[in-house]
């Protein structure tokens, strides 16, 4: 009786965590596509010690060469033509 119990109870929590990546999976290549077709801006933002730093507009993950603060403007921009192959930069 015990055993039967179990299983459904693991079985419920991998139909969950599936879902869970299904839906996260789905999530990531909508981002990947709006970025793609260019809807999804790089936004530009100045800390008060002149640094700049980028996010996506609407969210979303960054590259590893995006994830710091920058202390040229034109840098920047070459780092994101480079990865992307045109002006991300809103």
């Amino acid at each position: 009786m015990e055993k039967s119990t179990t299983d459904d109870v693991r079985t419920s929590i991998r139909e969950k965590h599936a879902a869970k990546q299904a839906a996260k999976r789905a999530q990531y290549e909508e981002h990947k596509e709006a970025v793609a077709t260019g809807t999804k801006k790089l936004e530009v933002n100045q800390t008060p010690e002149g640094l700049y730093w980028v996010r996506f507009e609407g969210g979303g993950p960054l590259p590893e060469e995006l994830k710091c603060k920058f202390t040229s403007l034109y840098k920047l921009q070459q780092i994101v033509e480079k990865r992307y192959g045109k002006d991300m930069l809103k």
